[in-house]
């Protein structure tokens, strides 16, 4: 089956994950509405992200593996998505908060000690805490980011045949890891730390493997077998036990067939207000919270709280909170992310021109005639090859008039 350089289905896949990890964070605000009842297990909606992310980074690497600068145009493309936004977060809550209210800085920097982790992306292993109010989701970038650093090279070194292999590993070892910890043969977080997430990263990557190598047929069969045997399993782990180190697992196997299924779903591709959901995804993901909690503020909340109606104030809350997050994620895309993202074409240039040079340069040798030497001792083929290096159009119009050739032909 082959894939299409980009997958809109995927970009309202993306959009949902989002939107079931904001329901489930707005849950707790508006009481009256049950939705910590309906969103109780909105926070799966990263396991999601974590099967899209390892499917498209490793076609991505797949396509790229044999690029000169596999590495440095990874890494670059990497940098350029995910930094602008999240370091001018940083710096809103440790420089900006501490200044604007004084009285909360103690507790910014107690609850992310040690503060010094987030610039590295190593908050996933903090102790107690993933990190003051609007810290609190990048836990997930910080998995993301350690996954962008050793993958890349484990695509390059090891051969297509035997990545498999190692992808369905990394989904063996998270889930006997979180085993160990449930029945106390270790001791780890095994929420944030990279090492027992690794499902949904692993899943995603098999899938981009696999499915080039499958029929469009075969994939829409194994997606329907996943979502039919993940989903009673899910069912049964969150209903009837409390196993839940299998719950990852289960889930992510869950939205792998969801992805099987939704990039052979073409009438995905025309569900706008998804698709544009996931465009803004990442703005959503990272500033849904600090928009929540604006929205909440007793002082910002008085203008829109309903005295007579708990319910009809708790619907207004969830409406207003939405309309900031959209509105400052629209913003971060349109004024900041897309204007840096543009700086990936440079990068994508200079791709194409390390897969076309040699292939240039071997035309050109070619189509060269090897003449005879000159009255001037100087054959017209060295001239050719000077007139092509220095672009000296007169010597090639003279050239060709003398062999026959037409202008140009090099």
């Amino acid at each position: 089956m082959k894939l299409p350089r980009h997958i809109p289905q995927l970009d309202a896949l993306r959009g949902l994950a989002v939107l079931y990890v904001m329901l489930f964070h707005i849950s707790k605000n508006v009481p009256s509405l049950h939705f910590d009842w309906l969103f109780h297990y909105g926070f799966t909606g990263v396991d999601l992200f974590f099967v899209l992310s390892g499917f498209l980074i490793t076609g991505i690497l797949l396509e790229t593996r044999d690029h000169q600068r596999f590495f440095t145009n990874f890494y670059a493309r990497r940098a350029l998505r995910i930094w602008p936004l999240y370091y001018s977060l940083l710096v809103f809550v440790f420089v900006f908060l501490p200044i604007a209210q004084p009285q909360i800085k103690a507790t910014i920097f107690e609850q992310s000690r040690p503060w010094q982790s987030f610039p590295f992306f190593l908050q996933n292993y903090l102790p107690k805490t993933v990190g003051f109010g609007p810290l609190e989701v990048t836990w997930t970038l910080a998995i993301e980011e350690q996954f962008y650093l050793i993958w890349p090279l484990i695509v390059w070194l090891i051969p297509r045949r035997r990545l498999k292999l190692v992808a369905l590993a990394a989904i063996a070892v998270s889930t006997v890891l979180r085993f160990c910890v449930f029945h106390n043969l270790l001791f780890l977080e095994t929420y944030t730390n990279a090492l027992t997430r690794m499902d949904g990263l692993g899943l995603g990557a098999f899938l981009a493997i696999w499915i080039p190598e499958s029929s469009t047929e075969k994939v829409k069969k194994a997606g329907k077998a996943m979502i039919a045997v993940a989903l009673p399993c899910v069912l049964a782990l969150v209903l009837l036990t409390t196993n839940y180190w299998a719950l990852f697992t289960v889930v992510s196997i869950f939205y792998a067939g969801l992805v099987c299924l939704a990039i052979n779903n073409r009438r995905i591709a025309s569900w706008n207000f998804l698709k544009y959901t996931g465009k803004i995804s990442y703005g959503l993901y990272l500033l849904h919270v600090p928009s929540f909690d604006v929205a909440r503020d007793t002082h910002v909340r008085r203008f829109f709280s309903l005295s007579f109606s708990q319910t009809g104030s708790d619907i207004i809350l969830v409406l207003v909170s939405f309309a900031i997050a959209y509105a400052l994620s629209a913003a971060s895309w349109h004024f900041l992310e897309r204007n840096i993202l543009k700086l990936k074409s440079l990068l994508e240039l200079s791709a194409e021109r390390e897969k076309t040079a040699p292939a240039c340069r071997e035309s050109c040798r070619l189509s060269l005639p090897r003449a005879e030497p000159d009255s001037s001792g100087v054959s017209s083929g060295t001239l050719r090859n000077r007139a092509v290096a220095q672009g000296d159009a007169s010597i090639q119009v003279w050239l060709s008039a003398n062999s026959g050739s037409k202008p140009g032909q090099s």
